[in-house]
């Protein structure tokens, strides 16, 4: 069973997917089940890997 994705921001594209490994210094991922293809792409065996995603920045606190 695939993971939700709660967050409607992300979209389901491979650079986030739990079965792409990143290539070092090209602009795609290692697929388990396809190969290599872009970050861009995606297909049915998408999972959802949250730890791939990059968090938006924190708020600056005000020092009083």
């Amino acid at each position: 069973m695939s993971k939700i994705i709660k967050n409607t921001d992300t979209l389901p594209v491979c650079a986030l997917c739990e079965h792409a490994t990143p290539l070092e210094g090209l602009d795609g991922v290692v697929c388990k089940y396809k190969g290599v293809v872009s970050e861009s792409y995606t297909c049915r065996k998408f999972s959802y890997d949250m730890l791939k995603r990059d968090p938006a920045p924190a708020p600056k606190r005000e020092e009083e």
